[in-house]
Parts: C-alpha cells; structure tokens; sequence
C-alpha cells in the first residue's frame, strides 16, 4: 500500500547500490553455518566483480582475504563515504 505524499524510491536512487563497485561485509566470520560465513562465501564464488572486503575485529584474513576490523579502516575510496 503507499502512502500518498510519501517519498518512494526510484530506481535511478538504487543504482548505486545495485551497481556496487565493491561490498563490507560486516560480521564475516569463519563460524560454519554462521550468516557472516555463508554471506562471505556467496560473495567469494558467486563471482562478485568488484572488491569484497570482510569486516569482523576478530579475525586477520577470512577466505584467503584481507579482514578489517572495523568500517574506518578500509582502504580509501572503498569506504561508504567516499
């Protein structure tokens, strides 16, 4: 049902996010049938062009990949705000 007057989302508002040049995966982890392991791993082998860069302080390399451990130290021009 929408709401008249109510701002709705456009396709052309979404494209950034469904062309994403790269993805944080906050919670990667490597705890079998956890989310934060299955979210990793579809993104791994589902052939994800763009940069895939897990977020989880608790671990160094996820999947023989780099691991941040927080949002603030990706590298520059993969952060959000950039």
């Amino acid at each position: 049902m929408l709401v008249e007057g109510a701002d709705h989302a456009s396709s052309q508002n979404l494209q950034p996010l469904l062309e994403a040049r790269s993805i944080a995966l906050i919670g990667a982890s490597k705890r079998v049938n956890s989310f934060g392991c299955a979210m990793l791993e579809m993104a791994l082998a589902d052939g994800f062009k763009g940069g895939v860069f897990p977020v989880n302080p608790k671990y160094e390399t996820l999947g023989g990949v780099e691991c941040y451990p927080n949002l603030n130290a990706l590298p520059v021009g993969n952060r959000c705000d950039q």
